[in-house]
C-alpha cells in the first residue's frame, strides 16, 4: 500500500483550488462545486513516486534472488491495482511499479476508496465561509483569531453533513466496508493499493483497531510502503517494508 505524492491540486497548503471530491472553479470566483475533478500529478509528485519505485525494487530483487517472485507478471498477467477515482492514484501506482520493474499493471477505480464527499457548499471561498459564520457567532462584531478557530472545527466535525456530500463519518464507514470488502474479494492474491491519506488512516484504522481521536490525525507518509497480510477470521497483519526514518536504500543527495 502507498499513498499519492504532490498533485496539480491540492487539498490544503497555498492551493485551495481542491478539495477533497469537490472542486474549485478556477474561472470565476474559486467557488465550491459538487462533483468530481480530473486531478492529476504535478512533476513533483511523480518524481516521489519513482523514487519510491526505485526504494521498492530493492525488495523486490531481494524476493527474486530467493526464487520468491513479488509479483510472476507478463503481457497477459498484468499487476492489479486498485485505488481512488483521482487520477494521481492511478498515475502514482504507474510510476511506482514501472521503476520497480514492473512494467504492466490493470488499475481499478473504485469509488469506496474515494475521500470524503464534500459537495457544493456556499460558492464562496472557504476563509469566507469561516468568516461569515464566525461574524454570526459573534454577533455581527468582529471576530477574533480564537472564535475563527473555533468555527472553522465545525467543518472538521465528523458529524458535519456537506450539502450534497457526506459527514466525515460516514465517509470512513464506506472506505472501511470497502476496504475489507476488497480484500475478501482478493484472498490468496498480491495486489498494490494506492490512495489519499485520508482513506490510508481509515485502512490503518481497520488494521490496528483503532478510535476516531487515535486515527483521525494520522496522515503517512509519501515515502512510505506497507505490506499487509489478510486471513478471514484473523486480525490483518502488516508491517512497513520502508519508512522515513527505516529507508530500503540510500537516496542521492540533490
Amino acid at each position: 500500500m502507498i499513498r499519492h505524492g504532490k498533485s496539480e491540486h491540492e487539498s490544503g497548503g497555498d492551493n485551495p483550488e481542491f478539495v477533497g471530491s469537490g472542486f474549485w472553479d478556477s474561472w470565476n470566483s474559486n467557488r465550491r462545486i459538487s462533483g468530481s475533478m480530473s486531478n492529476f500529478l504535478s512533476e513533483a509528485g511523480k518524481k516521489t513516486a519513482q523514487e519510491l519505485g526505485l526504494d521498492f525494487k530493492v525488495a523486490v530483487d531481494i524476493l527474486d534472488k530467493a526464487g520468491y517472485p513479488m509479483w510472476s507478471w507478463s503481457k497477459d498477467n498484468p499487476v492489479q491495482v486498485f485505488g481512488s477515482e483521482s487520477e494521481n492514484t492511478e498515475q502514482t501506482a504507474r510510476n511506482f511499479l514501472q521503476n520497480a520493474g514492473y512494467n504492466n499493471m490493470q488499475f481499478h477505480a473504485m469509488f469506496g476508496l474515494n475521500s470524503q464527499k464534500y459537495g457544493a457548499l456556499t460558492f464562496k471561498h472557504k476563509n469566507e465561509i469561516i468568516e461569515q459564520l464566525a461574524r454570526i457567532h459573534s454577533n455581527g462584531e468582529e471576530p477574533t483569531p480564537e472564535l475563527k478557530a473555533k468555527v472553522s472545527k465545525i467543518f472538521k466535525n465528523r458529524f458535519y453533513h456537506y450539502p450534497e456530500g457526506e459527514t466525515l463519518i460516514e465517509a470512513d464507514w464506506r472506505i472501511a466496508y470497502s476496504f475489507v470488502n476488497l480484500l475478501n474479494q482478493n484472498l490468496g492474491k498480491r495486489i498494490l493499493l494506492a490512495d489519499h491519506s485520508g482513506a490510508i488512516r481509515v485502512f490503518e484504522a481497520v488494521i490496528r483497531t483503532l478510535d476516531f481521536a487515535e486515527y483521525s490525525t494520522i496522515k503517512e507518509a509519501q515515502d512510505s510502503i506497507m505490506a499487509m497480510c489478510y486471513q478471514p477470521g484473523r486480525n490483518l497483519r502488516y508491517d512497513y517494508l520502508q519508512r522515513k526514518d527505516f529507508p530500503l536504500r540510500k537516496r542521492e543527495k540533490k
